[in-house]
């Protein structure tokens, strides 16, 4: 009695035992095929900007030299293209960031401002295929030399950001369309020292 009733838990068994493997590598593969094509995407992407920063260094010096505020800038990159929705993720940030830099390093009135150039640069990449990160505009407020640095963000986490997270430049005290403004007081000065207006670039130490 008792081996007619193990009969069909044995067979159970062994049927669950034939159909693991079988799923363990359909999900294998499956996982593979994932990465490869991510990676795929991740090569096209950056292909596809390293003839963007070819097209548009130019244009977006132009832009740095002949625009006194920020939020002027942003309105003469590319607008947000509203149809695409590329996960941010796939995006090669370190890449991003190193072949803006490089372009940056091509212009000699850039040198100082290679972290807004490369910022632009990768704000009007990333708008077109529906990405839509936040300008960061940090100061660092001194009684001999004020500093100033620029840096991407998405959901308040660094974007094509080789520096990473930037403690220095403190709170932010005020926020534009899509620009937000930092600042760290030094030595010596006060709250009072901060203009409650957006600053120019000029004002900015970049």
């Amino acid at each position: 009695m008792s081996s007619l009733n193990s009969r069909p838990e044995r067979q159970f068994s062994n049927s669950m035992r034939s159909r693991v493997p079988g799923r363990t590598l359909q999900g294998s593969r499956q996982n593979k095929d994932h990465h490869l094509m991510a990676s795929i995407a991740r090569c096209t992407l950056s292909i596809r900007f390293v003839s963007h920063c070819c097209l548009r260094a130019v244009r977006i010096r132009r832009v740095i030299r002949g625009e006194t505020s920020f939020e002027a800038m942003l309105e003469r990159l590319y607008p947000v293209n509203s149809r695409a929705s590329l996960p941010y993720e796939l995006v090669p940030q370190w890449w991003f960031g190193f072949c803006a830099d490089g372009c940056a390093r091509l212009f000699p009135s850039m040198w100082r401002r290679r972290c807004l150039f490369r910022s632009l640069m990768i704000l009007d990449w990333v708008h077109r295929i529906g990405i839509q990160p936040t300008l960061n505009v940090g100061m660092r407020l001194n009684p001999e030399r004020d500093q100033g640095h620029c840096w991407l963000s998405i959901a308040d986490r660094p974007f094509c950001e080789p520096g990473g997270y930037l403690r220095p430049y403190g709170t932010v005290f005020h926020s534009g369309r899509d620009v937000r403004y930092w600042v760290s007081l030094g030595a010596g000065l006060t709250s009072s020292s901060c203009a409650v207006a957006p600053p120019l670039v000029a004002e900015t130490g970049l």
